[in-house]
């Protein structure tokens, strides 16, 4: 763990969802809520960092009380909190995606693409059959936006956000290793959905939650030294390595620890709300000032 910087205080807050935010239980605690409107209101700046769309991400930031943009899909979009407006993006190549596609359907699991920001919160997967228990799970949490194409068609309009493949880890780690020599980012996390699956998300090379933060907290007049980031999975290592001070969740990963700043404690012991307590809410004069608001 790298050492702490001592006293300070940070004036934006970028917080991961699920395992950090909110625990399997898929409630925000009464004191992680408290402690986020106390950040608010001395003036901090909050948002969402989080591998969810904006369906199931905009309740939550709108039960805290966020006004700022919120980071979607590991980094591949921002949008407007209130409105739902695309204010930042970074779709996947199509010819990665195809390629990318191939390689999942060729080890028999299940390709689900997430379709091009502009065109609405829409997916596309495969026939039903190829759904593992773990992929029919996560899949019938969307089945508003979702559209199934034939065995080996699935047609792409444009250049889509992402491809998700879930499904055990004894089925999808050997995906994993061979994404990792492609031209594409790909990154693991998890769900409160399917808490037992391995999600593998594959995104643009350029994509990240650290480009994304750098990208809003630039617009806000905050330098990426003043963000905390708090996160719990390997999906959130980029931010938690490249933040001002990265914190991990007493039930992230041993890897994930190793390369945090600060370890609070569990989620389901409020670590957020210590980690707010901690280092975002004013404890004197020390506390640094107020940041410029969001101006598109």
């Amino acid at each position: 763990m790298r050492d702490t910087p001592a006293g300070m205080r940070y004036r934006m807050l970028v917080v991961d969802v699920d395992g950090t935010l909110i625990g399997r239980d898929r409630h925000v605690s009464p004191r992680v809520r408290a402690a986020v409107r106390a950040a608010l209101d001395a003036g901090a700046l909050v948002t969402l960092a989080t591998g969810r769309w904006f369906r199931s991400a905009q309740p939550v930031a709108a039960e805290l009380g966020l006004e700022l943009p919120i980071i979607l899909h590991n980094g591949a979009l921002v949008k407007d909190s209130l409105t739902g407006e695309v204010l930042d993006h970074c779709h996947l190549p199509l010819p990665m995606a195809r390629a990318a596609i191939g390689l999942i359907e060729r080890h028999g699991l299940q390709p689900i693409v997430y379709e091009n920001a502009f065109g609405g919160e829409l997916m596309v997967a495969g026939p039903a059959e190829l759904d593992s228990p773990p992929t029919a799970r996560y899949l019938a949490t969307k089945e508003v936006a979702l559209r199934r194409a034939p065995p080996g068609r699935l047609a792409l309009v444009g250049d889509p956000l992402e491809l998700v493949v879930v499904d055990t880890a004894e089925r999808a780690d050997p995906l994993l290793v061979e994404l990792a020599h492609g031209p594409w980012r790909a990154v693991t996390s998890m769900s409160t959905l399917v808490p037992e699956a391995r999600f593998i998300e594959i995104l643009s090379p350029d994509c990240s939650k650290t480009n994304a933060i750098r990208r809003l907290a630039g617009r806000c007049g905050v330098d990426l030294a003043d963000v905390v980031a708090v996160g719990d999975n390997f999906n959130d290592l980029d931010m938690i390595e490249a933040a001002g001070l990265g914190v991990a969740m007493g039930n992230a990963p041993p890897e994930v620890r190793a390369r945090a700043a600060w370890v609070a404690p569990s989620v389901e012991a409020d670590g957020l709300a210590v980690a707010i307590e901690r280092f975002v809410l004013p404890t004197g004069p020390g506390r640094r000032g107020g940041a410029a608001g969001w101006s598109g």
